[in-house]
């Protein structure tokens, strides 16, 4: 691989290896790392809901959400920019990075003038905590830049070691000084080291290090490069980055907000299929492709169709097994998140796919699509998220989640279909009719099955599992046997034409 050399910010080059094949192997290699991560994170949630109350977990959750905002205005395609144009401008890296820091001082002075006001509508504990967790959230901003280098250059390995290693210590803290009665201050410290590891770690190893550099040019283009994204971002992360649970917490208070973020956390259980490595993979991946439009379609269909594959069945498997998963692992304490999510199913499952979609269109440069996509969703969530959580609560939000998310997925769908001319619709009935199939053979079967909570765990998921496949196996097996070996040869098979 070639190594950056005087200028440490520009980015190294992608060299000319097979595209398909380098993007596998590193997303594959992620994925392995993120494997490990769920499964840490998946058990210090357990730890987590063992030791502490719906209450506690629901004050951090909603001091959190108040940062939404803050998020909100950072995203302008940070890493998008680094990522598809920092080869062919030398100073965009340092330009963005002088920008990201006036905004961080700006954001200071303001939450100090708004001092008064939040003091004023949340209790001194949410207070309290958003005041700590301040000073870690603005310098997790900063973490974008070295991993934008990382993951532009395909290094998803390094990015995903360095994630597990971070995730590891925080977990480790949390358990120890909850065990030992920390409770609501031990979740705390447990956010702010999901902020401050990576921070530290990522800039250790990233060889980019800030110059006195600023370009006019650069910042134009960055401008209108990124405020597509910001307004498509901005109207994903109002729904989707604890804008719900802003809304929740302010309406309801920490308590059904703690269920509510339980609902939505047995998710995580999800990533044990490791989908994030190839969707990590996928931006770099559409930008390097996106001028063959044969390749860029193959790609698009090929990551659409297997991550589909893994999404749609795991989610509604989850929701099969909801009641024996929360009272094997969480404690019957925490049933009342149960219809939360089988509601939140829905939201999950688009939401997952809707990423897809995102990483295509602006690796092709075409942010416009998802900032109308997200727009619709963002229209939908302000209409109905403020009067059905007011009359249901937390049923209220999951179901205006699930509309919005629904109407912004199914626009961006289209908007592919102009670029690409292809259809995904009839892939996805077919997964959807497998995974509906093989939940039926489930339920049908309940009856049959022993009442001990882990021994049902483990044979609904082996019935689900053998019906799912065999089902695919009779709609589409030419085609799933094709993507299997197609993976199988891109994982294992030996690089050539390296320079």
């Amino acid at each position: 691989m070639v190594q950056p050399k005087g200028n440490t910010h520009h980015l190294e080059p992608i060299v000319a290896i097979s595209i398909a094949q380098r993007s596998a192997k590193q997303s594959f290699a992620l994925s392995y790392f993120l494997y490990i991560k769920a499964m840490v994170v998946f058990f210090t949630q357990i730890a987590i809901a063992r030791m502490l109350t719906p209450e506690s977990i629901g004050i951090v959750a909603l001091s959190s959400s108040l940062f939404v905002v803050v998020k909100l205005f950072a995203r302008w395609g940070l890493s998008e920019a680094i990522i598809v144009e920092s080869d062919k401008r030398p100073k965009l890296t340092d330009t963005i990075f002088w920008i990201r820091l006036a905004y961080v001082l700006i954001v200071l002075i303001v939450v100090l003038a708004f001092l008064p006001v939040i003091q004023h509508f949340y209790e001194s504990h949410v207070v309290t905590i958003f005041y700590i967790l301040l000073l870690p959230v603005l310098l997790g901003l900063f973490t974008e830049f070295p991993l934008a280098y990382l993951q532009k250059n395909l290094r998803l390995k390094q990015q995903g070691f360095i994630d597990l290693v971070t995730t590891i210590l925080a977990s480790i803290t949390v358990v120890v000084m909850a065990y030992n009665g920390f409770d609501l201050w031990a979740l705390t410290l447990y956010v702010v080291l999901n902020f401050l590891l990576p921070f530290f770690a990522f800039w250790i190893v990233s060889p980019y290090r800030p110059r006195f550099k600023f370009s006019i040019e650069d910042l134009k283009w960055f401008y209108h490069f990124g405020k597509n994204i910001f307004l498509g971002e901005s109207a994903g992360m109002l729904i989707n980055q604890q804008g719900d649970n802003a809304i929740l917490g302010t309406i309801k208070g920490p308590v059904p907000l703690g269920f509510y973020s339980m609902a939505n956390k047995l998710s995580s259980a999800t990533q044990i299929v490791s989908i994030s490595g190839i969707l990590t993979a996928s931006l770099p991946t559409f930008s390097l492709l996106r001028d063959n439009s044969v390749k860029l379609r193959q790609a698009y269909e090929y990551i659409v169709r297997n991550l589909s594959r893994l999404i749609i069945p795991t989610h509604i498997l989850l929701g099969i097994l909801a009641p024996e998963l929360i009272t094997f692992f969480f404690g019957q304490n925490w049933l009342p998140a149960v219809p939360i999510f089988r509601i939140l199913l829905i939201y999950l499952i688009v939401n997952q796919l809707s990423r897809i979609e995102i990483l295509f269109h602006y690796g092709i440069g075409s942010p416009k699509s998802i900032f109308k996509a997200q727009l619709l969703g963002l229209s939908i969530f302000l209409i109905f998220a403020i009067p059905l959580t007011i009359y249901w609560g937390s049923i209220g939000m999951a179901l205006t989640l699930d509309v919005a998310f629904s109407f912004s997925y199914w626009f961006m769908v289209k908007q592919t279909r102009k670029k690409i001319g292809n259809s995904i619709w009839p892939h996805l009935k077919i997964i959807t009719a497998a995974t509906l199939i093989s939940a039926l053979v489930v339920l049908l079967t309940e009856l049959l099955l022993p009442k001990i909570a882990l021994t049902r765990i483990i044979l609904q998921s082996i019935i689900f599992g053998i019906s799912y496949v065999s089902v695919l196996l009779i709609l589409e097996k030419n085609q799933l046997v094709e993507d299997v070996k197609k993976i199988h040869k891109l994982v294992f098979s030996k690089s050539k034409n390296r320079r």
